[in-house]
Order: C-alpha cells, then structure tokens, then sequence
C-alpha cells in the first residue's frame, strides 16, 4: 500500500495516462508531466497524526491518490491549447480540469528542444547565416537551444524557441570537445506552432565603446579563438599524477534506515524524500527527536537573468525549475563518484509525449559525510581534549542545464540543524567577441570568447510546523544602545529586538543588525529560557536582482527582489515566480501576489520563502569549467532545549580508529586490545563494494566488485577493448583468450607426440605423453616462466616450449619434436577459426528466427516504402523484415559455406614439403599421410589442405574475414533501418525502464542499440581489408609480416561478429511497433498515390483521361503547397470530393483509401521467405531452443 507522499508508480501513472486519453477519444495528446498532485493539508495532516501516534490501521481513513496531469489537446488547426487536470487513480476519473489561458505557457521539454534543432538543421534561413562565416575545415555547427525568456519588441504572444550556435572542433574524433570555445554570432528564433526558423537574431561582437547592435562579421568569426578542452584525455598536459589514494569506506555499512523508498530514518532525525519533475527532490514531514519540524522543504525556483545590454540578451533569462522542471534535467547519479561512501539511490518517474511511464534511475542519492569537527573543548587545566566530528545526512541531487551544473543538497546533522547547500558550476555562458577587445558586459575568458556577467538567484520554500503547524515567524535584530546612565553607563551593552511578523510580507537581510528569521510556536515554551521553541535562520547577504524594476527580466522575477518572504499556506502554491514562467511578461501566482494578499499571519500555517544569489562576473579562472561556488542556508535548532551532546556515543571508538589509522600508539592494555579487534575488523573487510541492507538498491560507489585495489588501478590504467570489456560474448573472449591458445597448444604437442608414438618413435616415453596430459590447462606460474622465456628468447613458441618442458620435463626433449612454430600457431588459429563460426551460427540463426516471428505477426499491416528515403509504393512492416531475413540468410549460408570447407594445417614442416617428417620417418610417405590423418581426427577436421607453405594460405583467413564482413555489412544495413524508422517513430528497439537516452535530454529516447550494430558494423566490414592485404603481401613460402596483424585481427572479427549477434538478437525480439503513427504516414502521403486509380475510374465512367489527369495534377500541387508551405494535412481527396469535376467518383473516394488496397504481395511474399529461412535454421534449433533473448550487459 502506497505511502500518501510516495512518489506515483508507473502503474499509477499509466491509469492516469488512460483516463485522460479516455477524455480526448479522436484527439492528439501531447504529454507533458504526470505527477503526485500532494495531498491537501486538511487530509494529510490527520493521517501523518495518527501514523506519528502509532495508531494508523488498514481501515484508518486515507488522503485519495492523485495525479496531476499536464497535457496539450492539438487541435486542426495544429496550435495546441495547454489543459491541466486531477485525475483519481484509484477511482479511474478525472476529478478537476482546466484549460489553461493562452496568456500562459506550458513548461517546455526536450522533444521541444529537439524539434527546435531539427527546425534550424532544415531552415534555408538558418544555413544562410551560418554560410556567412568560414568556418575551419573540421569544425560543424552545434546549437544549444534556450527558452525564450519575456516577450520583447519583435514577437506576439505565440510560443518561441531561441538558441545559442556554436562550432565543435571535430577533428579529434571525441564528441566530448568543447564546442562553447567557438560561439557564432547568431540567435535563431523559432515559432513552435508553424515549426519555422521566423529570424535569425544577429549578435554585435564589439567590445567596450562600440554599439548595442551590428550587421556585418568577419568570414573568419572564430578565427581568433582556441581550444579550451576539459576532458582528461583531450588535455594538452594531462591530469594531475601526485595525488594519493583517499578512500571513503563505511566497513560496517551506512548507519541511516530507508523504508518503504521514502521512509529515512538517523540520528534522532525522521523524514520522507519525494520526487516530481518541477522541484527535483523534496523532504516531507520532517521530525527531530519525536517533535515535528517541518511540513515540507523544496527548492521552489531559480532565475539565471544576463546582464549583457546588447538585443536580443534581455532575453536570456531561464527560470530552471519553472521553464522546464529541475526533475527533468537530474542525472542519475551513480554514473560518477558524486557521493561518496556507502549510499541509498532514489528513482524518480517521468513521463514522456504519449504520457508513458519511464523510471529516472538514481535522480536523489543518500549518504552520511563527515563536516570536520563538530566541537571541541579542552580543558587546558588538565590537558585533556574531547572532540566529536561533525557527521551529516545529505540528501543530494544534481541537475544539467546545457552548459551549467547546479548541485542541490538538503544536509540534516547531529545537533537538529538542516542546512539546504547549493553549488553552482559547469561551463559559463559565452558569446563572441572580437580580438584584442574587452568588454562592459562580462570578461574575456578565452581568445574570442566573452563570459557575460549574470546572477543565480535561488528561492528555498519552507513549510514550517514547529511543533504543530501554527508557528509565528520573527524578525530578530541586534542593535547599538546609546550610552547613558540608565541602561547602557558604560557604553558595552546591545539590545535585541523581536518582532512578530503579523500580516504576510517581505524582509531584505541586514547583516548591520544580524537580522534573523526566527519560525516560532509560541504555545510551546522553554522551560529553562522562557522563549517558545523554535527553528531559525540569517537570511544570506547576497546581490539581490540587479535589473531595472520596470524591465522584463525583473518584473517576471519579482521574488528575486528580496531575500525573504512571509505568507500564508495555501494548497498548491508552491513556486516562488508563480506555475508558468515560460515566456512570462509578469510573475503571476508568486510570492509577491501572495504577499499581496494582507493575510494574518501569527500564529497560523505559514511559509517562509528565502531568496539568495550569485552575482558572477565571471574570471578567467572560471574557463572552461567552473569551480563550484556554494552557498547554504542553515536552518537551526532554538530554544527546544536538546542537549548537544552529538557524537558523545561515539567519542572514544572514533578517537581510537583515528589513532589506529594514524599509527599512533597506545598507552592502557584495553586500548591495545580494542586497537587489535579493529584492526581485525578491518581486514576482514576486503572489498566493501556491495553493503548489505537488506536492498538490491544500496552499494558503494566507485568501487569495483571483484577487484582489489591495486587491480582496479591496473584496470584503470591499462587499456581494455571494449569488445570484451562491454559487447562481446564470454564463450568468445573464453575462446580467444591467453590460456585457451596456450592450452590449444599444447594439445597439438600432446596430439603430435601421441601420434608420433603410434607410428614407431620410440624416443616418446608413456611417462613424457603421461606428463603431457596432465599439464594441458596452463597456469598463472606457467605464464610467468612465458613472460620469462619470451623476454629472453625473443620467440613465443619456444617459450612456451620450455614452460611445458618444466611442467611436464620427462616431456622437455621431445616436445615439438618435427615441427615448426606454425605446426601451433595455424592449426590453433584453425580450430579458433572453426569453433568461433560454431558459436556464431546458432546466434545469427537465433536472430533470423526473431525476424521470422516479427514479419510474420506484422505481414498484413501495411507501411509506407521508401525510395531515395521518399515515400513510395506501399508494403508491410512484414515484408521490409523479410528483406532483412532474406540478407541475414545469404550471411547464414556464406558463413556455413566458409566453416564447412575448413581444413587443417597438420604437420607439414618448415616450407610445406614435409622434408623434416621424411626425415623422422625414414622417408616413409604413407607414415607421414597417416601422422596427418591421425592429427585431424584428434582436431575434428576432415582433412588437411593439399597444398601449404609453412602456414595454411592466407587465403582461407580472407574467405572467413569475407564472410563476416558481409555479416557487418548487413548489421549495418537493418540497423540503419532501425534508426530511421525509430526517428520516424514508426518502429523502436526496446527501450528499459531504467534506461537513459540522453544525460541532457532526458525525454529522448536513442536508438543505441541500433547505433552500436551500425558502428561495430562498420568495424568488421573493414575488417577484410586486413585480411587480403595480408594474403596479398606474402612472400613466396612465408613472410613474419602476417603475425602480429592476424594476431588482432582475426580474434576481434570474431568478437565483433559476435557482438553484432547478440546486440541484433536483443534488438530483434523487442521491437516495438506503432501502427497509428504508422497509419497517420500513409494518411499523409496516401492520397497522391491513389490518384492514377481515380484517373482509372473516372475514365470507366466516360471521362478523358487527360482530362481527369489535369484536373487532378492541378489538386494535387495545391494540395502539396499546403503540406510544404504551411505545414497542414495533405488535404488532396477535400479537394477532389469539393470539385464537381469528380461528382461521379465521390462516392469511391473513401474506399480507395484503404492501405491495403495497395501492398501488393506483400504477406505472401513475406511467408514465403519466412518458410524459406525456417529450412535454412532448422540444424540450429536444438541450440536456439535453449537459449533466451540476449540481456546486454551495457
């Protein structure tokens, strides 16, 4: 059963997705959030009562689940209107709705932002001015997208999309290059509704003295700027290397408790973490010692306003939380080392467009610090110090908003305090600037680029219910007393004076008067004190907004104008610049209409709201990222009259490990004792990387689970292909590995031994084959004599000749005894060759038996065809898979083809004249014929080739790398057609719930998968390129140029190969169709194509034909000017059924609208391929049958 403040579940979600499509039966929906609608105070408030008393029961009475539901209904007109409703999850019904007023936007989201970089990528205005400059040759453009900010002189109420433009230096090939060193003078501005780049907004790059505005650039606008790369491995000198380990270890496991995955429970502290889109994490129903602290904690809003005079900049200001929602853009956190220790993670859920459930994987993370010292006293009589550290409780999410970094964190320590911490850092915000030049408006960072000066100005929401929910909030000030005889003869004394706040207003910090904001209950009074129990704070001293007050970016962020503000509670009204900031001309619904208001507000349900900011007026030092600049708002304990003996508990064990770690000794036998059992505790604590309690979800970060510490540096250090560290299977690591060649090699020994013996050589004991057969599996010390022996001889087969010869030494002379270093090295290559197309057939089968079952379920269902990727003559998404089983098919068989042909090398001597087995056995022929045949039995081979050189042909290493080249190519090829189809959103690969498409976007959903075929692809393609110049290059009997490229080559086409299967087996058996969007293609495209069978009938009712064909023709281009210039519905059969031309056809016309009038064969062509490709794998079955659907492990 759902806690009432439990974040919504997907099937939650889910219920409230249908119950409002349900709404709209006809309509197009376009989702924007899904989310708890809180409970009201009056029905949470005697819930949380009776679950603090210990009285809550299944039958107690429950807050309703709610979703709060915002959505666009797209009308014919295509200009959607914004609706926002409650909707009962549990009943199934839509309780509230609004349609909310053109005068406000909706929150944006990625898909927004992503349209708005396809807009730009096709407008011929926007290419136009990017062609205005010469860009260097490997640079491409990249564009950041921005809201709109307040509407100005040039644009209506309609809904916009701005963006900054910069170049990317590509020329390294890492798509991490820092792009914002190279800023374009353009803003491009896009009407949402018509999907149009309307202007392109031309910025000045002069400096100080030159004018607002400007026309002209120089070509060569980033002529004069540089490379400022952040990445480790782009930078010039490296990272630092005199750092020394500093670990964060919790042994014992975290001593925090989370339940029900809301539920925190430490240090006397008892709280619950909620998540929604808008504020990110929020705290709840927070208690201290059993005494009720707060009702609720949040980051209500944040505006980032730009100082730089210049048009368009007035524009430039992001309200974070408002515009898009902080929830949106957190990352998920157990990517990187953001936490330390051993730590709880938070998912969060987000919907996307259809309004479909996604779970945000690890958005808050949970974990215990240390602060430094907590306190401190030594008593200087005796010596003696007692000191506690300061441990806190950090609830933690962090959010990316193109170029900036805002971590957020709620802090809980030992002495009833709550601190809420925010860093700001990432990449500041340029523009360009022309050489040589500084500027009024920000500082040159970097050659060319201009860090304009900005503020961040944070809003925290605090609902406060100290003691029960009718609080008072005070003014407290210290001030100066005049001197006089009375009170103050000698001048020292201060007066402090406290005001209750009566009616809802404003404050600004003074720190001249140590102004404080205290959250009282006046009805719950210190005994010792005689002042009511309280909570306080200093408002922080910060720059408050700097823009005019009658300006756009001040009068949409009229919180920003003080640091704090009183109100009274009301349901809902939880954002400080109001529910819409999107293009917003005035803050509405804010603190400032609150306050407005007049509300009594002493002792009664209050909110206190408190502003504080960073004015930053960037440094150089800031570039290209910048160092986080923190601020905290620390909200403590007054007058409850709890002792602050935190840590005491745990005084002397810490001071005692610490002592212990430090080396220190000791001076008592029980401090010995205690000293040894930590000590031993310790060491049995190998690898803290997973810490069990009692959750899957709990591990230490950045640990690695099965490493020790100096294997994980090593790891770290030492380049890992990613083939086997990410894709490729373990079987064909296994097969391709150090030990498997090393053993493969010495059963040919033994093989060559054995048969040898057989055939008459005497000087091959029992014992010496005895030996042999023992020894096959090579050992870690059998590898370190290799390493010994290679070093020395410069030769890899004898080394391991003396390995074996030391394993097995009555074996030692005869080990190798007529062969030649390939007699190993080609026949171990062969049965490596074979045995990887034995692990690779039944997988591509698998594959194709995925396809088989996928074209046929969709053999009827009828899709566009696509020509020069233009809509052409319909078929069926059935029969576009049987052309991907049909090419997979022919791989099938070129790969069986190539294995079944293999042969063995055998034993052939030095240049493939078997001179040296002549020479062993006598000049016996027909002994030697017997060696081989022996030899291939014990391999599995059928036979050796009939001619070799001292190595098999290289021949047979192109004919392979052919095969599986052709594998790539057709990877490539059907995942290509993925990716199309998913941009398309006709088709998807699968897509988990944990899954992420974009760390900035996180509405996308990428087709990586696909993505990962195409370009692991594309490597094997090229792959027998390798291959035939090798074969090529071989000189008469042998040349050694071949070794060391077969060496990689060979095991890492066959990993790739590899990987490609299972990548394509997972993607195959999870393909998702959507047949309406499907449907709605055709519509588009349908009635063009339908017009040669009207022709057709017009004419078998007495019409010319060309007369029809031109009336038609006309109709036709009209109707495509709509589609093309005004981007509406193909209207082409309205015009033909309103033209009286065709009254005789009318009544036909809905009929030749049926898309499967014209798939043609489509399903039969598609069932017959599939029986065909069912004959093809049929040998596989008893393979396939037992294996299940690939789980890609990243």
């Amino acid at each position: 059963m759902y806690h009432p403040l439990d974040i919504l579940s997907e099937k939650e979600t889910d219920i409230a997705r249908e119950v409002i499509s349900a709404a709209y039966p006809g309509s197009v929906l376009f989702f924007r959030e899904i989310y708890l609608e809180e409970p009201t105070k009056a029905e949470l408030i005697p819930y949380l009562e009776l679950e603090h008393s210990g009285k809550l029961s299944p039958t107690s009475p429950r807050p309703r689940r709610l979703a709060k539901c915002q959505y666009d209904v797209v009308g014919s007109e295509r200009v959607p209107e914004f609706h926002d409703a409650i909707v009962d999850v549990e009943k199934r019904q839509r309780v509230s709705h609004t349609v909310v007023g053109k005068q406000h936007h909706a929150t944006l989201t990625l898909a927004e932002f992503e349209i708005f970089v396809e807009t730009c990528q096709t407008s011929q205005k926007f290419k136009d001015a990017v062609a205005e400059f010469k860009l260097p040759e490997g640079f491409d453009v990249v564009i950041e997208p921005w809201p709109y900010g307040g509407r100005d002189k040039a644009t209506d109420d309609s809904r916009y999309f701005q963006g900054l433009i910069f170049a990317q230096d590509q020329r390294s090939g890492n798509p991490d290059s820092n792009f914002y060193g190279y800023p374009l003078p353009i803003i491009p501005v896009m009407d949402y509704h018509k999907r149009e780049i309307i202007r392109i907004d031309r910025l000045a790059t002069g400096g100080r003295g030159d004018g607002l505005t400007q026309e002209g650039f120089r070509e060569d606008i980033i002529g004069h700027c540089s490379s400022s790369e952040y990445v480790p491995e782009l930078l010039a000198n490296g990272t630092r290397e005199d750092l020394k380990a500093l670990n964060v270890l919790q042994p014992d496991g975290p001593s925090f408790k989370v339940s029900n995955e809301s539920l925190v429970e430490w240090q006397k502290w008892r709280f619950r973490v909620g998540f929604n889109p808008r504020e990110g994490a929020t705290i709840h129903d927070v208690y201290y010692d059993g005494r009720s602290v707060m009702y609720r904690l949040s980051i209500s809003e944040m505006t980032v306003p730009y100082a730089d005079a210049r048009y368009p900049f007035h524009r430039k200001q992001a309200f974070d939380f408002g515009d898009g929602g902080a929830g949106n853009y957190t990352n998920n956190l157990s990517l990187g080392c953001d936490c330390l220790g051993a730590i709880k993670y938070f998912d969060g859920v987000i919907t996307d467009a259809e309004g479909k459930p996604t779970v945000a994987p690890n958005v808050i993370c949970l974990h215990e610090q240390d602060n430094g010292i907590g306190w401190k006293h030594t008593n200087w009589r005796t010596g003696r110090a007692v000191v506690t550290r300061s441990r806190e409780l950090v609830v933690q999410f962090i959010i990316t908003l193109a170029n900036y970094e805002y971590i957020f964190a709620y802090k809980f320590d030992q002495a009833g305090g709550i601190a809420v911490e925010s860093r700001a850092t990432g990449i500041v915000s340029v523009v360009n600037i022309d050489p040589g030049k500084q500027s009024d408006y920000g500082n040159v960072v970097g050659n060319g680029v201009l860090a304009q000066n900005h503020q961040h100005i944070f809003c925290i929401r605090i609902d406060p219910a100290v003691e029960g929910h009718q609080n008072t909030v005070y003014v407290e000030e210290s001030h100066p007393v005049a001197m006089n005889k009375t009170t103050n003869p000698e001048g020292n004394f201060y007066e402090i004076r406290k005001l209750p706040v009566e009616k809802s207003s404003w404050f600004d910090a003074a720190p001249q008067h140590n102004r404080v904001i205290k959250m009282a209950n006046t009805n719950r009074i210190n005994p010792i004190s005689g002042n009511p129990v309280a909570y306080k704070f200093t408002p922080m001293a910060t720059q408050l907004l700097l823009a005019d007050n009658e300006s756009i970016q001040a009068r949409r962020a009229r919180f920003a104008q003080h640091h704090v503000w009183v109100t009274k509670y009301r349901d809902g009204e939880l954002y400080a610049a109001g529910n819409f900031t999107l293009q917003s001309q005035e803050e509405i619904g804010g603190v400032s209409d609150a306050v407005k208001r007049g509300d009594d507000v002493k002792n009664d349900d209050v909110v206190v709201w408190s502003v504080f900011g960073i004015t930053h007026n960037p440094r150089v030092e800031d570039w290209p990222v910048m160092p986080v600049e923190c601020y905290q708002l620390n909200i403590q304990l007054h007058e409850e009259g709890v002792r602050h003996d935190v840590g005491n508990d745990d005084v002397d064990s810490f001071l005692r490990l610490l002592r212990d770690v430090s080396g220190m000794s000791y001076v008592d036998d029980e401090a010995k004792e205690k000293k040894e059992k930590v000590k031993k505790k310790r060491s049995n604590v190998e690898r803290p990387a997973i810490v069990s309690a009692g959750t899957s979800n709990w591990q230490l970060s950045c640990q690695f689970p099965h490493q020790t510490a100096a294997e994980m540096a090593s790891l770290l250090d030492t380049y890992q292909t990613p083939l086997g560290s990410r894709y490729a299977s373990k079987e064909m690591l296994s097969l391709f590995s150090m030990r498997t060649r090393a053993a493969t090699w010495r059963k040919l020994w033994l093989w060559l031994a054995e048969s040898e013996q057989e055939l008459g050589i005497k000087e091959i004991t029992d014992k010496a084959l005895e030996q042999m057969r023992a020894n096959l599996v090579i050992t870690d010390e059998a590898f370190q004599v290799v390493q010994v022996e290679e070093k020395r001889r410069r030769h890899d087969v004898m080394a391991h000749v003396h390995a074996f010869g030391q394993d097995a030494p009555a074996a030692a002379g005869v080990i190798h005894y007529g062969a030649t270093s390939c007699y190993v090295t080609d026949n171990a290559d062969l049965i490596f060759i074979r045995d990887g197309l034995d692990l690779l057939l039944p997988k591509l089968a698998k594959v194709i038996q995925n396809l088989q079952a996928f074209a046929l379920k969709h053999k009827d269902l009828p899709t566009l065809g696509f020509t020069h990727f233009q809509a052409a003559q319909l078929i069926t998404v059935g029969k576009r898979a049987a052309q991907w089983i049909q090419e997979l098919v022919m791989d099938l068989e070129d790969i069986e083809n190539v294995r079944d042909q293999l042969r063995f090398r055998g034993a052939v001597g030095t240049t493939g004249s078997q001179a040296s087995f002549m020479a062993i056995f006598n000049s016996d022929g027909d002994k030697i014929d017997e060696l081989n045949k022996k030899l291939c039995e014990k391999a599995g081979f059928p036979g050796i080739y009939s001619v070799s050189t001292q190595t098999y042909t290289r021949k047979v290493d192109l004919r392979v790398a052919n095969a599986l080249s052709g594998l790539g190519a057709t990877a490539q090829r059907i995942a290509t057609d993925i990716r199309h189809l998913a941009h398309l959103k006709e088709i998807e690969e699968p897509f988990e719930a944990d899954q992420i498409g974009s760390s900035a976007m996180a509405f996308k959903r990428n087709p990586m998968r696909s993505e990962r075929i195409t370009a692991l692809g594309r490597d094997l393609q090229n792959r027998n390129a390798n291959a035939a110049q090798t074969f090529a290059s071989q000189w008469f009997e042998r040349t050694l140029d071949d070794s060391a490229i077969r060496r990689a080559n060979i095991p890492e086409q066959f990993l790739l190969a590899d990987a490609i299967c299972l990548m394509l087996d997972n993607v195959t058996n999870g393909l998702v169709v959507y047949p309406r969007v499907i449907r709605s293609h055709i519509d588009a495209e349908l009635p063009f194509m339908v017009t040669e069978n009207i022709i057709m009938r017009m004419v078998s009712k007495g019409a010319s034909r060309q007369e029809a064909h031109e009336e038609i023709r006309v109709l036709s281009h009209q109707a495509g000017s709509v589609v093309k210039n005004e981007g509406k519905p193909n209207d082409l059969i309205e015009r033909i059924r309103n033209t009286e031309y065709f009254a005789m056809v009318h009544k036909d016309l809905d009929s030749v609208l049926e898309p499967s009038l014209y798939i043609g064969r489509s399903a039969i062509i598609t069932e017959r391929m599939c029986v065909e490709a069912g004959e093809k794998i049929a040998r596989y079955r008893h393979v396939i049958e037992k294996v299940a659907t690939t789980e890609l492990s990243v």
